[in-house]
């Protein structure tokens, strides 16, 4: 189903509607375990990196194991849910093609496959990625709280699937080439879009329910979803900038696709900008205001914007180093570069939420109140 510039090895992700959270799946004992197994191996790795350590022996042993296991809850979880019709499937345009991404309204159980089928792809490319620490982590911490979400239900008594364990084809992700990784990275970073686009729903849900603490937990919750997808971009292009321009950029433009394409084609991550609009309608207020009703969902709100803001810093950083000062496939001849352009959409974006992040020393009294905000908010995450 691969078309266009997407190495046809690579599978089609099809991805749930965000705005409709579903509930965790239910795994079978076997997939759960091996969902807990995957967990602990990724904690593993992140140990080491919050270390200091960029690699290790025991995170590199840690992170192949993982990928390992992944792979096979992966064909594990394809095999035991529900085939996904053709019908079902919507929204095939020129990028959503290009990256091999669909959307259909899933159960929990296909979505939880679909989500496997990424991650393991995306672990698989990590091991030969040359993707910068801080990203690294980011990445992983978000596809632990994936599968960690896998075992919020207690398992079924259903009997696994018996399935025959292939290896990644030849030409696939494992291969690490920069259009394979390209293709995986944005697989990733639109799959964590809707994850996090998903979580602000149900805190939106919780703020309408005045469930304070929940709203709380899902709002950290999706702050590391973000600072993963974040992660994510900085894994689609974990490549020389020469390699960029010459081997992955003109495959983004005519003759080899029907339009330029860009980033802001994106569905997934228009749904998240707007989820993230409409929890600002909802909760609004100035940072001191919100921090003297509820320190702990001022922190957390806070965290999930910081977390915006650095991705749209981190797309600064990478365009930077990918295109350097040429415009964006579709900018006009006329226009500034694409760094420029993103460096423009940081500081309205900033602008925009000044209030909202900066505590003013009239906060003071509430100091104490947002240290217990930011611990119980770490401890969500």
């Amino acid at each position: 189903m691969a078309m266009n510039g997407c190495p046809r090895q690579i599978p089609v992700a099809i991805l749930p509607d965000p705005s409709e959270p579903l509930p965790p799946p239910r795994l079978d004992l076997v997939a759960y375990l091996l969902a807990a197994q995957t967990c602990g191996e990724l904690t593993e790795v992140c140990k080491s990196l919050r270390a200091g350590a960029r690699w290790s022996r025991v995170a590199e042993a840690a992170l192949k194991a993982a990928a390992n296991s992944s792979q096979k809850l992966a064909q594990m979880l394809v095999a035991s849910a529900t085939p996904i019709s053709d019908s079902s499937v919507s929204d095939i345009n020129p990028i959503r093609s290009y990256f091999a991404v669909r959307s259909a309204a899933l159960s929990a159980q296909q979505a939880a496959a679909q989500e496997a089928v990424v991650i393991a792809w995306g672990l698989a490319d990590l091991l030969c990625a040359p993707v910068e620490r801080d990203d690294l982590l980011a990445e992983l911490t978000a596809f632990r709280a994936v599968f960690q979400d896998f075992l919020l239900n207690e398992p079924s008594r259903k009997s696994s699937p018996v399935v025959e364990r292939k290896p990644l084809s030849a030409g696939s992700a494992s291969r690490g080439s920069a259009a394979e990784r390209w293709v995986v990275g944005h697989q990733v970073y639109l799959m964590l879009n809707v994850r996090a686009t998903t979580t602000i729903h149900l805190a939106l849900r919780a703020l309408n329910q005045d469930r304070p603490v929940d709203a709380v937990k899902h709002l950290t919750t999706a702050a590391g979803y973000v600072r993963g997808f974040t992660g994510a971009m900085g894994h689609a292009g974990a490549m020389p900038g020469v390699v960029y321009r010459q081997k992955v950029r003109p495959t983004m433009a005519p003759p080899a696709v029907s339009v330029p394409l860009t980033g802001r084609m994106h569905k997934e991550h228009r749904a998240f900008r707007a989820a993230l609009t409409q929890l600002l309608k909802v909760c609004g207020e100035s940072a001191t205001e919100l921090a003297d009703k509820d320190p702990s969902l001022a922190w957390a709100r806070m965290a999930l914007l910081e977390a915006d803001l650095a991705d749209i810093q981190r797309h600064v950083l990478l365009a930077e180093a990918l295109v350097g000062e040429d415009r964006s496939l579709v900018q006009r001849r006329d226009s500034d570069s694409a760094v420029r352009m993103l460096r423009e959409m940081h500081l309205l974006r900033e602008a925009q939420y000044r209030s909202l992040l900066a505590f003013e020393d009239n906060v003071v009294a509430a100091s104490l109140g947002i240290a217990r905000g930011r611990a119980a908010a770490a401890s969500v995450w």
